[in-house]
């Protein structure tokens, strides 16, 4: 307090819960791995309260940079789980998960597959898909990444309709040469296809 003012405390309810919870990010920040582990789960729990949401997505968003990987994909589990429940909390994520996807060197294959099975519940907000799609199609041209890139293209497609024409031009290059895990994956993405929409796309895959 300046000059011994009386320190003013949010008479609002809910701004005291608010206030609460940030002064508790410093503890769960000191905590261990298996804390934050379980702490984490409880987020994904509580995640219909909206001023519970706000400060969770936050925090989340910073464990996302942790040096862990076990902490990163607690926090990954926490955006899929915000991203379901509501889409406009999915452009939060969108900056961190890019920065995890630009530096896949030094990432374990459990945090990558992890974003990549993320990133399609992002593509719910249609803000994040030009983005989205900057990420996963350059992914297509990489031997090793294209059947997990392109099983998340297809879920994206899933979110966003519209996404059906980068699915299809990916399908259309399957061929008995491509390694057998691509030509796996295509072909498992055609039998999706044919089955959730048969009579308007799924034909013309069979």
């Amino acid at each position: 307090c300046k000059d011994g003012a009386p320190m003013n405390f949010p008479r609002n309810p809910s701004l005291v819960c608010l206030e609460s919870m940030k002064r508790d990010v410093c503890a769960i920040w000191r905590s261990s791995e298996p804390e934050i582990i379980s702490w984490a789960k409880s987020v994904i729990e509580r995640l219909d309260d909206s001023i519970v949401s706000d400060v969770f997505v936050l925090l989340s968003r910073s464990f996302l940079h942790s040096p862990s990987s076990a902490v990163k994909i607690a926090a990954l589990d926490i955006a899929s789980a915000a991203a379901s429940l509501n889409p406009v909390q999915s452009f939060a994520f969108l900056p961190s998960m890019l920065g995890i996807l630009s530096d896949l060197p030094n990432q374990t294959p459990e945090v990558i597959s992890k974003v990549l099975c993320t990133l399609p519940k992002l593509a719910s907000h249609k803000s994040n898909v030009p983005t989205l799609l900057r990420v996963v199609l350059p992914l297509l041209k990489n031997v090793q990444m294209f059947p997990t890139a392109l099983r998340t293209l297809f879920l994206m497609w899933n979110h966003q309709p519209r996404l059906f024409s980068f699915v299809h031009e990916q399908i259309q290059k399957f061929s008995p040469s491509m390694p057998l895990e691509s030509r796996l994956s295509a072909a498992m993405i055609i039998r999706d296809i044919c089955s959730s929409d048969i009579d308007q796309i799924g034909r013309a895959h069979v």
